[in-house]
């Protein structure tokens, strides 16, 4: 089914193109990236730079990767221009339970069990498991390979990086930064690395 509202994507670098990789795959036929780089269009899209050279009047979702700066943008941006659904790759599962946050991105591959929560602009990447009852927070990036056992809650703006493992029961602050490979088993305050 063919999508014509415009979606515009903010970040035509690397995560921006999965986003629209996405979008395409879902029917969307009118998408544009606004980026501060002046670039080419990439996949047949027009790019619009500087990225707020003009007044917002479509809806827009991040295509940044990077959490400062996605954070940045959730802050300066007009709540009301964001699109108001998830993203959700059409090869992720998602429990019917599951709740979806705007603006969240759920890549290729993802699973999202029973009664998970995942916030709004939060990131799932690909192969990513999220198991029941998880509570992801807003604009929190859950790289690639990662596991998240059941009943975990994770705060916001939060980076776990790719493979690593969350146990069950583990409750994670904000502001948190995971290292690839890292095996959770101790809760970890706001501000923490691991």
């Amino acid at each position: 089914m063919e999508n014509e509202k415009t979606l515009c994507i903010f970040g035509a670098g690397g995560h921006g193109k999965v986003v629209a990789e996405a979008l395409q795959l879902l029917g969307f036929s009118s998408i544009e990236f606004w980026d501060d780089r002046p670039l080419s269009p990439i996949f047949g899209i027009h790019v619009v730079s500087p990225a707020l050279s003009f007044s917002l009047k479509k809806p827009c979702i991040l295509g940044i990767g990077d959490l400062s700066i996605r954070r940045k943008w959730i802050d300066q941006i007009d709540p009301d221009f964001f699109w108001n659904q998830a993203i959700i790759h059409p090869t992720a599962f998602v429990a019917p339970s599951a709740k979806i946050g705007i603006g969240a991105f759920i890549a290729p591959k993802v699973v999202i069990h029973t009664s998970a929560q995942i916030g709004n602009h939060a990131i799932i990447n690909s192969g990513a498991v999220i198991d029941h009852d998880v509570i992801v927070g807003e604009n929190t990036h859950i790289a690639p390979g990662a596991v998240v056992c059941g009943d975990v809650q994770i705060g916001k703006n939060v980076f776990i990086g790719p493979n690593a493992t969350v146990i069950r029961g583990i409750q994670i602050g904000d502001d948190v930064f995971i290292k690839a490979g890292s095996l959770v088993k101790n809760n970890i305050p706001s501000g923490g690395v691991l």
